[in-house]
């Protein structure tokens, strides 16, 4: 190399990962502070922004679609609980019905806190102003010896993530 010559290829080495991939398995869901004990699954986990369309026509009269971000997506996650004596969701649910949808005692704040491989909290979601639209109860058959599970169907109307 002659004097001068700076080299701008990058140097190649092997990934570091200075952390292992999460396991999914590992994580609490809470509503307020109490957790929801024996949920098995959480499903829909998502951010959604609306997408606004403006057309419009170039000063040289070329039609071209403008896509600008818009209003986010209130969302929607679905929680497989198993079935124990606890009236807690049903409870939350029938509130709904009792008190409107817009009450503010039926809407609660929920967390979602993921674990890692030492059982450290990794990584925490918060859901606020969330209410139950469907409570699916478990599926019975006479030749099963399987544990009996609902599902509940949660609105929430904003998400964050919080670092741990």
């Amino acid at each position: 190399m002659s004097p001068g010559f700076v080299d701008t290829k990058p140097t190649l080495r092997p990934l570091t990962v200075t952390r292992d991939p999460l396991l999914e398995y590992q994580f609490v869901f809470t509503m307020g502070i109490e957790p929801v004990a024996l949920v098995t699954e959480i499903n829909g986990l998502a951010l959604e922004r609306e997408v606004i369309e403006h057309k419009i026509v170039t000063p040289v009269f070329t039609p071209y679609t403008l896509r600008l971000p818009g209003r986010p997506t209130p969302g929607r996650i679905t929680l497989k609980k198993a079935l124990t004596a606890d009236w807690k969701l049903w409870l939350w649910y029938d509130a709904v019905d009792d008190f409107g949808m817009t009450a503010v005692m039926t809407k609660v704040f929920c967390g979602i806190t993921l674990y890692d491989r030492a059982y450290d909290p990794i990584m925490q979601w918060h859901l606020f102003n969330v209410w139950p639209a469907k409570l699916t109860g478990p599926n019975f058959k006479t030749d099963s010896n399987s544990f009996a599970f609902e599902e509940l169907e949660l609105v929430y109307e904003a998400i964050t993530r919080v670092p741990v």
